[in-house]
């Protein structure tokens, strides 16, 4: 580490031997002699690190990790490994790999409960729609991956805060091999109400104009955590020829949104189902008048995450135009 003979700047510099390039010998798992056999195929299609192939520490890394998830989405729940330990042969050159596991036992799932968590005691959602979001059901391994995608799940509906899913006896007494699994929902607040006014000037023609506004929203109207906002505003442009009675701009729009976040579940996939509809009207100095209806209508499409496209959407839209 050295200051610069000619600037006011230091100098570092790394000296590096690389030394000899060194082989695996051997990949040795140890912890999976209490793993049920039925996995032992799936375990060994996933060890893609071979004998003679250069030493790569992140590709080790990558095997065991991807082991170590196999087994926590198939029973074993808890299972860790410790850090890889290298044994060095400085005569030929070649490493051999040692990695401890602890599998723990094979979990299934016993039990699974809800516990709804709202304030001013609104209605939560319908147990039927909460099953609906769950990956796994009584009597299937203890997973992960269902667990984290269930919680996708409920989140994505737009009317939980948080969610929280873990094992519990607060219901039932766990027992050997056995879970018991508690959906904590924390909900949002249920029904949002907005109002505002805008005054504005233009800076091209100095106008002043005027807007009002005024919205409500609902996050589980029909206890299926179906979203339902309707809406209104007007606008008025040139406040000055409104109040001197002469022509003026003015626009004006209601409607509403509708949201059920899960229509159907085809093969995985799920559905939603998306509208709103929209009614416009502009008058344009009192002698141009403008009025339209809009209605969008989508069914959103959500893949499972195997696939290799993620979402999908089917639209139609309709449209009237009614000039004057």
């Amino acid at each position: 580490f050295t200051p610069s003979p000619n600037k006011i700047e230091n100098i570092l510099e790394f000296k590096i031997h690389e030394g000899n390039r060194f082989r695996i010998d051997s990949i040795i798992y140890n912890g999976f002699e209490t793993i049920d056999k039925e996995l032992e195929n799936s375990i060994n299609s996933l060890k893609f690190v071979k004998k003679n192939y250069y030493f790569d520490e992140l590709q080790i890394y990558q095997e065991v990790k991807n082991i170590n998830k196999f087994l926590k989405d198939n029973g074993y729940l808890y299972s860790t490994y410790s850090q890889p330990k290298v044994e060095i042969d400085t005569e030929n050159y070649t490493d051999k790999v040692i990695i401890d596991f602890n599998p723990g036992k094979r979990y299934k799932i016993n039990r699974i409960d809800f516990i709804d968590s709202s304030a001013k005691n609104q209605p939560p959602i319908a147990f039927e729609m909460k099953r609906m979001q769950l990956e796994f059901k009584v009597g299937d391994w203890a997973s992960e991956k269902a667990i984290n995608n269930t919680k996708d799940n409920l989140l994505s509906l737009g009317t939980f805060e948080i969610v929280a899913i873990d094992t519990s006896s607060r219901f039932s007494p766990q027992k050997d091999s056995l879970l018991n699994i508690i959906v904590f929902l924390l909900y949002r607040k249920e029904q949002e109400f907005n109002f505002g006014l805008s005054l504005n000037q233009t800076r091209i023609d100095n106008l002043v104009n005027f807007g009002i506004e005024t919205s409500y929203r609902h996050r589980n109207i029909f206890n299926a955590a179906q979203e339902f906002s309707p809406y209104a505003n007007v606008y008025l442009k040139d406040l000055g020829t409104v109040f001197s009675n002469q022509n003026y701009e003015f626009e004006m729009q209601l409607g509403f949104k509708f949201a059920q976040p899960l229509l159907w579940v085809i093969d995985n996939s799920r559905v939603a189902f998306l509208t709103s509809l929209n009614y416009s009207y502009r008058m344009f100095n009192n002698y141009f008048k403008i009025s339209s209806f809009n209605l969008p209508v989508s069914f959103p499409i959500k893949f499972p995450k195997i696939t290799y496209f993620n979402r999908a959407s089917i639209d139609f839209n309709f449209l009237r135009e009614d000039p004057v």
